[in-house]
């Protein structure tokens, strides 16, 4: 079984009692991600009522999300293979921005296909990419250190210890964690653009509550989860999925009745995807973990029976990523499933492949084919 280096799904919820580094929370939520798989995969969604959280009022974002027309068309099932340079190491995961046109993994950018490689912050160590927004801005790290990428220039994020940021979006704004010295837990931040070292720390649900971002939309709608109180030994908080509007106000999504862990890991438009789970346990993976679906108009959450997911777009299409041994990847879109197959000729018994991102009308996808040695290929699959 291959050990997935997964940084979208970063760890639910870190030890808060000690401080973690980067790699570790990645190497957690890994391994959430492979139990989630474990769910047989069927087509079909369930419909949860907002009033699961009690009184949900809709209330949103001021500045409205661009129209994305329905889906045209279907995609090629067959991927085309991606050119990786000289000097290139890409990643298990691969990362596309909303138009489609950028795709980053690793230390390498392409742009409408053209690869060429994101240099190291200190001309030393390498940069792997996170996400990547319009413009070809890539946030992520290079080596250990938390960075942006932007005007062929490699910055470093600060403003806690540690740094992890998640996602970036077209005016350059990047979110993501940090652990605040001298504070428990970890708080949710947004870097704006032009401003590395000055994290903006958005509201917490309860004040000794940890919080962390993990996506922001174009029109800088923030997505995350938050804590209502502070694990300990004797308490297990309830972690909503929570939405930070572009005025900085913050707000509870709706929890499935029965559930007490969610938490939004990706979002387009008026869309937003992640999980929830039946327990919470500090540090640990939560019991009966599921997919999950929001409405972000309606406040209305959804439970797409699928083994897992990995990201949406702003039709309300789900990305199944597949990647276990004989796992399957599709787009799962009006509950009919989009195939994406592996490259013609592809052995299976030794190779696993998975989808990992999609742009915002669903037309391109991006994952990676992975060997037996770990080598990556990254692949794109369009209409």
């Amino acid at each position: 079984m291959i050990d997935f280096d997964l940084h979208r799904e970063l760890s639910i919820l870190a030890d808060e009692a000690q401080p973690a580094d980067l790699e570790s929370r990645v190497r957690r939520r890994a391994r959430t991600i492979r139990t989630r798989r474990t769910v047989t995969a069927v087509v079909g969604v369930v419909v949860l009522v907002a009033a699961a959280v009690g009184t949900y009022t809709v209330v949103r974002r001021a500045i409205s999300a661009p129209v994305v027309p329905a889906r045209t068309c279907i995609l090629n099932p067959v991927p085309k293979v991606l050119t990786v340079p000289a000097g290139g190491s890409t990643a298990n995961f691969v990362f596309i921005d909303p138009t489609g046109r950028y795709v980053a993994s690793g230390n390498v950018l392409w742009h409408d296909g053209v690869p060429k490689l994101i240099p190291g912050g200190d001309g030393a160590t390498q940069f792997t990419a996170f996400a990547v927004n319009a413009s070809g801005e890539a946030v992520g790290t290079s080596g250990v250190v938390a960075a942006v990428y932007r005007d062929g220039r490699v910055t470093k994020l600060t403003g806690g210890d540690p740094v992890g940021p998640t996602g970036i979006n077209a005016a350059g704004d990047v979110v993501g964690y940090v652990g605040l010295i001298g504070n428990f837990g970890w708080s949710a931040v947004v870097w704006r653009a032009g401003h590395p070292d000055t994290p903006q720390v958005l509201p917490r649900l309860a004040p000794d509550g940890s919080t962390n971002a993990w996506a922001i939309t174009d029109n800088g709608t923030i997505l995350g989860d938050a804590l209502d109180g502070r694990v300990t030994p004797d308490a297990n908080p309830i972690q909503y999925a929570y939405e930070w509007l572009p005025d900085g106000t913050g707000r509870k999504l709706a929890m499935p009745p029965g559930y007490q862990f969610a938490s939004v890991r990706s979002a387009s438009g008026d869309w937003a995807a992640g999980f929830v789970g039946q327990q919470t346990l500090s540090g640990t993976v939560p019991k009966s973990q599921k997919p999950a679906m929001w409405d972000l108009r309606t406040g209305k959450v959804t439970i797409p029976t699928a083994s897992s997911e990995i990201d949406v777009d702003s039709l309300g299409e789900l990305l199944v990523p597949g990647g276990e041994a004989g796992g399957r990847s599709y787009v799962l879109s009006g509950g009919k499933q989009i195939p994406l197959r592996p490259p013609a000729g592809t052995d299976m018994t030794t190779n696993t492949y998975m989808a990992t991102a999609m742009n915002a009308d669903g037309t391109v996808v991006v994952g990676a084919l992975i060997d037996e040695n770990h080598v990556t290929t990254p692949l794109v699959w369009r209409c």
